[in-house]
C-alpha cells in the first residue's frame, strides 16, 4: 500500500472517542485505587460547596459528571444493550432513591424534625444528598470501569500497595509511638474508638484481595506482606464485626471453589487454616511481645465469643439490639412508607448501628425491597456466577467474591449503606466478576467443530 493510501485510510477511519469504555481515563481510575483508603479516615475531606467529600469521590465524580454530559449529548438515552442487561438494577436504583425523597418529605409532612432538623450527622437533606452520590457512584464504575483483566489487576495491585503501607504506618504510629491498645487514625483523641469502626471495615473489604493475591497470584513475597500487614491491622482495631466477616469471607470463598473443585476447595480450606493461622499468631507475637501493647482488650473481645457472662462491659450487642427493637417498632407503626428520613423519634435512643433496620424504620417497604433487589442482583451474578473453566478463576474475581460477602455482613452492625464508599465497594465487585474470562461452552465448541 502506498504512503498515500496508508493516509487515506487513517483520515476515512472514525475518529477515536477519548471517553468510550473509559480507556483514556485509567489515570482517574488509579487515582481511586491509590486513595481508596482514605474512605476509612474521615478527618480527611475535601470542602465542596459546603459539603466536605472524600477525596477519592474525586476522581470518581469527575467520570460520574462526564458521563452525564455523554448521556445528555444523546438526548438522555441510554443504550439498548446497556438496559437490557441492567434494567433491573435500574428500576431497583430509581425506586431505591426515590423511597428515600418520599420519606423525607414524609417527614417533613408529618413535622417530624422540628427545630433540631438541619443539624449533624442526621440531617436529611444531607442522607440524600450522600445516597444520590452513593448511586452515582456506583453507575459511573459500573458504566466507565474498563473491562480489562491486565488493568483490573493494576487496579487491585495499585489498591493493596497504598493501603498496605497507610497500614504499616497507622500501625506504627499507635503501637510504637502512641501505645494505644487498639488501632486507630484520630491523632487528637486516640482513646476514641469511634474511628476504628470505619478503618476494620476497609481493613476487612480489602483483606480476601491480599490473601487470594497471596494464595491465588502465587505473589509469597508481597502478597505474604499485604496478609501480615492486613491481618495486623484488622487484629489490632479489636472489632468483632471484622473478626467475624473475614472468616464469612474466606468461607464464602472456599466453598465457591468447591462447586468448582471439590478438592482444590479442600485444599484452599486447609491452606486458609494455616495462612491465617501463622497471621494473626505472627501479628499477636508482634503486638504483646515485641511492641508489648496491652492485648488484654483484644483478649477480652476474643474470649467473649465463648463466655458471654465473664464480659459484661461488652455486650454492647444487646443494646444495639435493643435500638435496633425501636428502629423496627418505627417500620411496624407505618410499614409502608416508614416513619421518615431519620426521624428523630426512633433515633432519640441512638444510632441502630444497623443499615437493614435503618432502612425499614426510614422508609418501609418503599425503601427495603429496591434496596433486597440491589443486593439479589449483585449476589447473584457473583456468588452464583459459576466459570466453565476452573483455569479462568483468577485473584481479583475470587477477592472481589469473598469481599462481597464483607459488604453485605457488615450493615448488620455498621451504619454505611449511605456512605458513597459502600456502593463503590459493591460496584467493584460486580465489575471484577464481569471482567473474569469466561471459556465457550461444550455446546458451542462442538458446533464449531
Amino acid at each position: 500500500m502506498s504512503q498515500t493510501g496508508v493516509f487515506q485510510d487513517q483520515a476515512s477511519r472514525p475518529p477515536k472517542i477519548w471517553f468510550k469504555a473509559g480507556s483514556s481515563i485509567r489515570i482517574l481510575w488509579l487515582l481511586l485505587g491509590l486513595t481508596l483508603f482514605l474512605f476509612s479516615i474521615i478527618y480527611i475531606r475535601v470542602n465542596i460547596a459546603g459539603m466536605y467529600v472524600a477525596v477519592p469521590m474525586v476522581a470518581v465524580g469527575i467520570v460520574a459528571g462526564l458521563g452525564l454530559l455523554m448521556v445528555l449529548s444523546r438526548g438522555g438515552r441510554v443504550s439498548r444493550p446497556f438496559f437490557s442487561k441492567y434494567g433491573f438494577l435500574i428500576a431497583a436504583f430509581v425506586g431505591f432513591v426515590a423511597a428515600h425523597a418520599l420519606a423525607l418529605l414524609y417527614g417533613l409532612a408529618q413535622g417530624a424534625y422540628g427545630d433540631s432538623f438541619g443539624s449533624g450527622e442526621d440531617n436529611p437533606y444531607k442522607i440524600l444528598t450522600k445516597i444520590i452520590m452513593g448511586a452515582s457512584s456506583f453507575w459511573a464504575i459500573v458504566r466507565f470501569f474498563p473491562r480489562n483483566q491486565k488493568f483490573l489487576e493494576r487496579f487491585w495491585r495499585a489498591t493493596l500497595t497504598a493501603s498496605v503501607i497507610f497500614f504499616a504506618w497507622l500501625i506504627y504510629q499507635f503501637a510504637f509511638v502512641y501505645k494505644n491498645d487498639f488501632l486507630n487514625a484520630n491523632f487528637e483523641h486516640p482513646d476514641e474508638r469511634g474511628v476504628r469502626n470505619m478503618l476494620a471495615f476497609y481493613a476487612t473489604v480489602i483483606f480476601p484481595y491480599a490473601f487470594f493475591y497471596f494464595y491465588w497470584a502465587k505473589k509469597r513475597l508481597t502478597g505474604g506482606a499485604a496478609v501480615i500487614v492486613l491481618a495486623v491491622a484488622i487484629i489490632y482495631a479489636t472489632s468483632r464485626t471484622a473478626w467475624i466477616g473475614t472468616i464469612l469471607a474466606l468461607i464464602a470463598a472456599i466453598c465457591f471453589i468447591a462447586r468448582l473443585n471439590i478438592a482444590k476447595g479442600l485444599k484452599m480450606a486447609f491452606s486458609s487454616v494455616v495462612v491465617i493461622g501463622l497471621a494473626v499468631a505472627g501479628g499477636w507475637w508482634f503486638l504483646s511481645d515485641y511492641i508489648h501493647i496491652d492485648t488484654r482488650e483484644v483478649s477480652k473481645r476474643f474470649l467473649y465469643f465463648f463466655d458471654q457472662s465473664a464480659y459484661p462491659e461488652l455486650h454492647t450487642y444487646q443494646v444495639r439490639w435493643g435500638r435496633v427493637r425501636t428502629a423496627l417498632n418505627a417500620f411496624a407503626d407505618s410499614p409502608i412508607t416508614g416513619a421518615g428520613l431519620r426521624n428523630p423519634s426512633y433515633l432519640a435512643y441512638g444510632e441502630t448501628h444497623n443499615s437493614y433496620a435503618s432502612i425499614l424504620a426510614d422508609t418501609g417497604l418503599l425503601g427495603a425491597i429496591p434496596f433486597l433487589g440491589i443486593l439479589f442482583f449483585i449476589t447473584r451474578v457473583c456468588l452464583w456466577r459459576i466459570p466453565r473453566r476452573f483455569d479462568r478463576v483468577n485473584w481479583v474475581s475470587l477477592g472481589s467474591r469473598a469481599s462481597l460477602v464483607v459488604v453485605l455482613w457488615a450493615p448488620a452492625f455498621i451504619y454505611t449503606y449511605t456512605s458513597p464508599h459502600y456502593w463503590i465497594y459493591l460496584a467493584l465487585c460486580l465489575v471484577a466478576v464481569e471482567t473474569e474470562p469466561f471459556a465457550p461452552s461444550m455446546k458451542t465448541t462442538q458446533t464449531g467443530s
